[in-house]
């Protein structure tokens, strides 16, 4: 089997006329170079996207910080109480 494929090889590549592998070379050339240019734009286009949705979070967590927390509960009818929590979203500080 080893030895048909070497026979097919070597026919195809004897069966080429030299306008052919000029054809053949310069369409692999053209492949690898909008190839080399797509990956090139598309890493760029990555690491902008990276640094900006990193500037927008950032952004948005500074404001939820600088933001003024609540000190008073007030419920629908009317009643109120004093926020318990003084920490993290869910984790309440005071008397158990």
């Amino acid at each position: 089997m080893d030895s048909n494929f070497r026979a097919s090889a070597s026919l195809t590549t004897r069966s080429l006329q030299e306008s052919d592998r000029d054809k053949l070379k310069s369409a692999a050339s053209t492949v690898s170079t909008y190839a080399t240019i797509g990956s090139v734009v598309g890493l760029g286009l990555g690491v902008f996207l990276a640094y900006r949705l990193r500037a927008n979070r950032t952004a948005m967590f500074q404001a939820f910080k600088t933001a003024e927390k609540p000190t008073e509960v007030r419920f629908a009818n009317g009643r109120s109480g004093e926020s318990k929590t003084c920490g993290p979203i869910g984790i309440t500080q005071g008397t158990d």
